[in-house]
């Protein structure tokens, strides 16, 4: 895992905001990329397409920044509920690939399932962790 942090320029990237560009560091894998783009995994160039450096939202190729992050030692107090959340939507993600790959689904369609799943997998993770700190 890199240390770097990474700015992503492009302006039409949903990472930032009107006023600040995002920041993240690594980059996106290749099958990230692929649901993003559509674009095959074996024609997808590592440092250009994908990998270090590369925008895991918009998948361009970031600015590296003069900032350094601090690895966080420790565990994730949560980690059981992403888990959980993570399997539970599943199912839907590896069929929502195949549908794309089929040509049943258009990118954006992909991407708008994509956003409700995330969004459920939240709402799952935000209301166990609730009902967690009440015990």
């Amino acid at each position: 895992m890199s240390n770097t942090i990474y700015e992503c320029t492009n302006p039409n990237c949903a990472l930032g905001s009107q006023f600040d560009h995002g920041k993240f560091t690594d980059g996106i894998s290749a099958r990230q990329k692929t649901m993003l783009t559509g674009q095959p995994e074996e024609s997808l160039k590592e440092g250009v397409d994908f990998g270090e450096g590369v925008c895991p939202t918009c998948g361009e190729v970031g600015e590296p920044t003069d900032v350094q992050q601090t690895p966080v030692e420790g565990t994730d107090p949560h980690a059981d509920l992403h888990a959980k959340a993570a399997e539970s939507i599943a199912p839907a993600m590896e069929e929502l690939r195949a549908k794309l790959e089929a040509g049943e689904i258009t990118q954006e369609e992909l991407l708008g399932e994509v956003a409700v799943l995330s969004e459920e997998a939240q709402t799952q993770i935000t209301e166990a962790a609730e009902g967690s700190s009440d015990e």
